[in-house]
C-alpha cells in the first residue's frame, strides 16, 4: 500500500517546518536560518575541490538528508519525508541543545 502524500515547494516545506519548531519551541535553538538549512543539505558533498583538499560540503553530516526532487530547475518535498525527517533527526538534535 502506497500512501500519499502532499508535495510542498521549499518555501512551503520550510514554512512547515518552521511551525512544528516554533510550536516545540525549539526555533531559535537552530544555529541557521531554514532556508539555509534546506539549501545546503541539497548542496553535492563531494566535489572535485573536496576530493582534492578534504571534507565535505553542505551540512547532510549535522542533520541527516532531507529527502527532495528536482522538477523544472525547483526543489520539492514530500510532506512525509519531512515530517520523518524532523522526528527522526532534527527535533532530538534540537532538544539536546542546551
Amino acid at each position: 500500500m502506497k500512501l500519499k502524500s502532499k508535495q510542498m515547494n521549499e518555501q512551503q516545506a520550510i514554512i512547515y517546518v518552521a511551525r512544528i519548531l516554533d510550536k516545540k519551541k525549539l526555533l531559535d535553538k537552530l544555529p541557521c536560518q531554514l532556508t539555509t538549512l534546506f539549501r545546503e543539505n541539497r548542496r553535492t558533498e563531494h566535489t572535485p575541490y573536496t576530493r582534492e583538499n578534504g571534507g565535505k560540503k553542505g551540512n547532510k553530516d549535522r542533520y541527516g538528508t532531507i529527502p527532495y526532487i528536482v522538477e523544472r530547475g525547483s526543489a520539492y518535498y514530500q510532506k512525509l519525508d519531512i515530517i520523518n525527517w524532523l522526528s527522526s533527526t532534527l527535533i532530538p538534535r534540537l532538544e539536546v541543545v542546551t
